[in-house]
């Protein structure tokens, strides 16, 4: 999936930061600030992330 979305973005002549990216659940990963969980009843929830509430 991300070797797809390098070559189109790479027609766009943007750039992806191997550092950064990656492919995975989205409940698994933290996304600007932002991460997801499941709650009871397979409902999906928001939660801020404590560091940027910090700064």
């Amino acid at each position: 999936m991300l070797a797809g979305l390098r070559k189109l973005y790479a027609g766009l002549k943007l750039q992806v930061n191997q550092d950064k990216s990656a492919v995975d659940y989205a409940t698994r990963r933290d996304f600007l600030g932002y991460s997801f969980w499941v709650a009871a009843g397979k409902v999906v929830k928001l939660r801020w992330r404590a560091r940027p509430l910090v700064r």
